[in-house]
């Protein structure tokens, strides 16, 4: 009998590494802390992308018995997180770049405003 406990506690551990990412890129209007948002933000996409992957498999790693689904989300988020502190991706690069890109012009009108107001 299956009571779903399992499913449960996968989703629960991708909401988790979501709920952190969103608050890490709500940081991200910090100054300095881009590479932090990017950094999570590509943990959850290399997560959420072993997930899928591995979903594609006829019989999965674990079987289909009890407790399967917890062992796969494990599995699932070590390998996105080895993915993303590797930066095999590389997408945490490319946020890095457009977060400081769009925050480089916000910067520069700020340091205009503060020199016109002295």
């Amino acid at each position: 009998m299956d009571l779903g406990l399992s499913s449960k506690l996968s989703s629960t551990a991708l909401d988790h590494i979501a709920d952190a990412a969103a608050s890490s890129l709500e940081g991200a209007r910090t100054p300095g802390r881009e590479a932090d948002a990017a950094d999570a933000f590509e943990k959850v996409f290399a997560t959420m992308l072993v997930k899928e992957m591995r979903r594609s498999l006829p019989g999965g790693f674990f079987g289909k018995g009890q407790g399967a689904d917890v062992f796969e989300s494990w599995l699932d988020e070590h390998l996105g997180a080895s993915l993303a502190k590797d930066d095999v991706l590389g997408v945490a690069a490319m946020i890095r770049i457009g977060l400081e890109s769009k925050q480089g012009p916000q910067n520069a009108a700020e340091g205009d405003s503060e020199g016109s107001a002295r």
